[in-house]
């Protein structure tokens, strides 16, 4: 009787589902009877998370952070699944996708992640949110449409209303957006000042964050430079304020004051995606799975959980992982060699995350970058930045690719209220 090959199912077409993926089909490239490897996404495109900043910001085009799914596996033996997740039984080692059911032997979970809201009274309803592509394209209408209302709009207390941004969360996602939208807004009122032959009113910009830094866990001359940086732009920036509760162009803080924005950005924490509680898994903070030393469930060894929906401690201090892009995509490739070893019959190995490498984008200009041994700020690291995206989009599908959605092909920079598709002059 022929042996049936196992079936792997990844879920996720994100940085670390799409490394999972790529990585198994190279590790069993040489055999004549590979497992079925099956990708799903409800997108068929890969999203490059770590650019929507930007793309809120007007500074990068939504095509530059949209890359096809079909180029990527294109050559490769991946059965690519479009549909959306309804439900994961993993008693029967089933998955019903809005489309098809899917049988597995292994489960790779790579669902990313849901913006934490923390019960903040007003905040889905009032706040915009930054964690997928639909997001940041829906801020960046937004933001169009008020530089325009600030330009003609005459009543004096809604023109020192309407220019007013509150972003809060001082992380990563929150430093990087803030940074970006100084430079951005900036820019678009330049032109209208130069097009309208009137000063404009400027736009204002205050970062809040409930705890007593920003970018907690970066190293402290960094996270110095970031504040230095991001107050040369004008950014306003509050610590150990939290923001209790968000009516319409209001945003009531924990010291007892309010901000009046006509834009108010929530970036303060994720949660795991929800189909990791609803399938029964064990789940620790914020609906995040348990895994242990090798990424397996503690439910279920069959079942792995990478990036975001994971939470994972470092092996060497049991501090928690701070989910980024990196790590998910370390995380990827290491599910990929222990389910490969797995099949070979070989043991797994545990996950050590060893020095995760970090740049931070801090405008269209300036970056801090840690590299573990080397640091760098300013222009040097925003230029790291960029090398570290080309690089990125090159392992996924050459130099065609790279060419196609690197930041560095554009031949300018586009401001907020450009049409879309043409640089702004």
């Amino acid at each position: 009787m022929a042996h049936t090959p196992p079936t792997i199912l990844i879920l996720g077409a994100g940085y670390g589902g799409l490394q999972a993926a790529r990585s198994l089909d190279e590790a069993f490239r040489r055999r004549l009877q590979p497992p079925a490897l099956v990708l799903v996404d409800q997108r068929p495109f890969h999203q490059l998370i770590t650019q929507l900043h930007e793309v809120a910001a007007g500074t990068l085009e939504a095509g530059q952070a949209m890359v096809p799914l079909e180029g990527i596996l294109e050559g490769r033996r991946i059965e690519f699944a479009l549909g959306r997740v309804r439900r994961i039984d993993v008693q029967e080692r089933q998955v019903v996708l809005d489309t098809r059911q899917v049988s597995y032997d292994y489960l790779v979970m790579a669902l990313g992640s849901e913006t934490e809201l923390f019960g903040i009274p007003g905040l889905a309803e009032h706040a915009f949110r930054l964690r997928w592509l639909d997001e940041a394209r829906h801020l960046r209408a937004h933001l169009a449409r008020l530089v325009r209302q600030v330009s003609v709009e005459r009543d004096p207390e809604r023109r020192k209303v309407l220019p007013q941004v509150v972003v809060g969360g001082g992380g990563y996602t929150g430093v990087e957006l803030i940074a970006e939208l100084a430079d951005s807004l900036r820019a678009a009122m330049g032109r209208l000042a130069q097009t309208q032959g009137a000063p404009q009113e400027p736009f204002s910009l205050t970062l809040v964050e409930a705890g007593p830094e920003i970018m907690a866990g970066f190293r402290r001359q960094l996270v110095e430079e970031a504040r230095r940086q991001l107050e040369r732009k004008g950014v306003a920036i509050l610590t150990n304020t939290g923001i209790q509760s968000v009516a319409p162009e209001v945003a009531h803080l924990s010291t007892g004051a309010s901000l009046q924005a006509g834009t108010i950005v929530w970036t303060g924490g994720i949660r795991g995606n929800p189909l990791i509680e609803s399938c029964g898994l064990a789940t620790g903070p914020r609906g995040r799975a348990l895994v242990n030393a090798y990424l397996q469930s503690v439910s279920d060894p069959r079942v792995y959980v990478i990036g975001d929906s994971a939470f994972a401690t470092d092996p060497a201090t049991g501090v928690p992982l701070a989910p980024s892009a990196q790590l998910a995509m370390k995380q990827g490739q290491h599910v990929a060699r222990n389910l490969h070893r797995l099949l070979l019959g070989l043991e797994p190995r545990p996950f050590v995350p060893g020095h995760l490498a970090t740049i931070v984008s801090l405008g269209t200009d300036s970056a801090i970058a840690d590299l573990e041994r080397l640091v760098f700020y300013g222009r040097s690291a925003r230029i790291l930045k960029h090398l570290a995206v080309i690089r990125y989009l090159y392992g996924l599908g050459g130099v065609r690719l790279a060419l196609r959605h690197a930041p560095e092909v554009l031949e300018a920079v586009p401001v907020i209220g450009s049409p879309p598709g043409r640089l702004a002059a």
